[in-house]
């Protein structure tokens, strides 16, 4: 049985180069790794790379463009540029998506697929005449995933194992699989680019999207590993004018990230924020909007707090009229930090999110505006201009995860208010401007900085704090040795605060809910003596509970072998070679070997008799010679008896 899910997209892809002298950034670089490249032991998720062409298309995994290749270009992208895929999820999420990246390939090569491109477009009588008829697109689309999925699991079943892009590193099938759910994280299919003369349109089979599908198959150790949220890309490298990679900072060329970041944010759950006709009221305030090219923007705070990636003290909720600061939504990794603040709108189904952006600065390098890029050429790249300050959100109350899908005229699940532009480049309120949220509620933004912004919020929803308590219970989780629990408590929404009943009656503070982590369960793990054969380990200790290695073991060194003195196993003859070799006396390795010469023979030396061809024979030991015992029997004296023995070697005659 095939399961199918799918997620579109569009988008607007906008920039202004400016000519100017060519960069050191424009040269030759090598390859740098992004300061917060997820290793593969800290990774708690791994996203499959698979690149794959058609049945009518060459290899082009090792095309090159200004000197990278294209394998290299994708790697660059997802791992390795200073705005790469996996550390914009690493910054977006506060820290926890770690997100490695790793490839599958059949001999090194991309995957091939059974039929050629042009049966996944349009029909063209003259261009594209095996294109399929319009209304056929659906049935298109699941004979592609049969394709790809049969090239994958054709893949796996000829021995082919998940690599690093240079295939140095080879990884498990259950690294595909960080959470142990059965199914692999996620896949990445990216098509070779289309030189082809066909059309691709939105919603067409070779579109860009987000699917889920469990076409794929891996056996190991008699368990399946299932296939589920998957990604379909066609990057461009070229148009007809120029190459399209970039240079970032360190001189790393890369593709543009932003509609890769946009349909992988939906593997892990957001949704789009635009309409089918590609209308939106958030557009460049949230990738979901709009992603801004080359580098995809941050998502909003509420998209943020939806998906569990903010801790409950980042976004609070206003209660009362006053003056109060917001910190900027950093790219960097925050815990206490207030990012949003949150009010529930009297007689509405609204709720009003708060929150800093700040895009020319240099907080957030995602959002910053002021990133030092270049087109392949040295052109420096301007970006669009955004306005920094105070971002205003209303959101359904009753939508958890957000989105302006299936919404018509004016009702919007999720919109950003004030601004005069489309694209709400200008929505967001600056120092010394206000807002009306409603008739009676007001903002005015006192003070912005680069790392925060204050404002004054008044209104009648915050006066006389006499709201209804919207309490949420919080049962009691026992501590770990790895986490911290919690008693049972409950929790107002409203007002944000914390109670130990459900009527609201004794109010603790949160740090009162909070119950301390158990000490670890200590083994020691014993040491190990190095042998000849196998290093050695030191003493270690781990928690029995929690597994955590509490005392790293080290490695001790191989002992040197004990080699012994040469050992004859094979005699030499005069028709054959002997063999000696050296071993360690310990384990019995051999160390050395060598050959023993054969003897001579009588042919090469008739000189030479038999007796002087044997081995190891004295040149003292007696030949065929005459021994003549003369016994003095009889000769005896007071001390005893003695006898007097002559040994004659009668000489060889030399024959003439």
């Amino acid at each position: 049985m095939l399961i199918l899910f799918f997620s579109t997209t569009s988008f607007l892809f906008g920039f202004i180069t400016t000519n100017i002298a060519q960069s050191e950034a424009s040269k030759n670089h090598k390859v740098l790794a992004s300061e917060t490249q997820i290793s593969s032991d800290d990774a708690n998720f791994t996203n499959l790379i698979v690149f794959a062409r058609f049945s009518d298309e060459d290899e082009f995994v090792d095309n090159t463009y200004d000197g990278t290749t294209v394998r290299q270009l994708i790697d660059n992208t997802y791992s390795n540029c200073e705005y790469n895929i996996s550390d914009y999820f690493y910054s977006v999420s506060n820290g926890n998506i770690k997100m490695q990246n790793v490839y599958l390939f059949q001999n090194n090569h991309s995957l091939q697929l059974s039929n050629p491109r042009g049966y996944y477009a349009i029909k063209d009588d003259d261009l594209n005449p095996n294109g399929y008829e319009s209304g056929q697109e659906g049935l298109r689309r699941l004979d592609l995933i049969d394709d790809w999925t049969n090239a994958v699991n054709n893949a796996f079943a000829s021995g082919a194992m998940p690599t690093s892009i240079d295939g140095k590193k080879t990884y498990s099938i259950s690294d595909l699989d960080k959470n142990n759910d059965g199914t692999i994280d996620a896949i990445t299919i990216i098509y070779k680019n289309t030189t082809q003369n066909i059309s691709v349109s939105w919603n067409s089979p070779l579109w860009n999207y987000q699917y889920t599908t469990n076409a794929v198959n891996i056996e190991e150790n008699e368990k399946t590993l299932q296939s589920s949220a998957y990604v379909q890309l066609t990057f461009t490298y070229e148009n007809t004018q120029k190459t399209l990679n970039y240079i970032d900072m360190n001189g790393t060329r890369f593709l543009s990230p932003a509609t890769a970041m946009h349909e992988t944010s939906h593997i892990f759950g957001l949704l789009d924020l635009y309409r089918s006709d590609s209308s939106s009221q958030i557009y460049y305030m949230s990738l979901l909007g709009k992603p801004i090219s080359p580098v995809g923007q941050f998502i909003s705070n509420k998209e943020r707090e939806a998906m569990g990636w903010l801790v409950q003290n980042q976004i609070k909720t206003l209660s009362a009229e006053g003056t109060y600061r917001l910190n900027v939504t950093s790219s960097n990794i925050v815990a206490d930090d207030v990012l949003a603040y949150k009010l529930k709108l009297q007689n509405t189904n609204k709720v009003l999110y708060l929150e800093y952006r700040n895009f020319k600065g240099t907080q957030n390098k995602f959002d910053s505006q002021k990133k030092q890029l270049f087109l392949s050429n040295g052109d420096a790249l301007k970006q669009i201009h955004l306005k920094s300050g105070l971002v205003c959100y209303l959101a359904n109350a009753d939508m958890k995860i957000p989105t302006n899908l299936n919404t018509t005229g004016s009702n919007w699940n999720y919109l950003a208010l004030g601004g005069t532009q489309s694209t709400k480049s200008d929505c967001a309120v600056g120092e010394n401007e206000s807002i009306y949220i409603t008739e009676t509620l007001n903002i005015e933004v006192n003070t912005i900085t680069d790392t925060y912004l204050e404002f004054s919020i008044y209104g009648d929803e915050l006066k006389n704090d006499t709201h209804t308590h919207e309490l949420t219970h919080v049962a009691k989780v026992e501590p770990t040795c790895i986490s911290e629990g919690n008693i049972e408590y409950y929790h107002c929404s409203i007002c944000d605060k914390y109670y130990l009943d459900q009527n609201a009656t004794t109010e603790i503070e949160k740090a009162q809910t909070v119950l301390q982590k158990t000490n670890h369960n200590i083994v020691v793990l014993p040491a190990q003596e190095a042998t000849c054969t196998s290093t050695g380990l030191t003493e270690g200790e781990r928690c029995s509970t929690c597994g955590k290695i509490i005392k790293q073991q080290t490695v001790i060194a191989k002992k040197p072998h004990n080699i012994s003195d040469w050992i004859i196993d094979t005699q030499p003859t005069t028709e054959a070679k002997g063999h000696k070799y050296k071993e360690c006396v310990v384990c019995h390795t051999t160390i050395e070997e060598a050959e023993i010469d054969k003897l001579p023979s009588h042919e090469t030396n008739p000189d030479i008799d038999d007796d002087n061809n044997k081995p190891n024979q004295s040149q003292n030991k007696l030949d065929t010679a005459s021994i003549i015992l003369i016994s003095l029997a009889g000769a005896i004296t007071l001390g005893g008896t003695f006898a007097i023995i002559k040994i004659i070697k009668k000489k060889k005659r030399r024959r003439f």
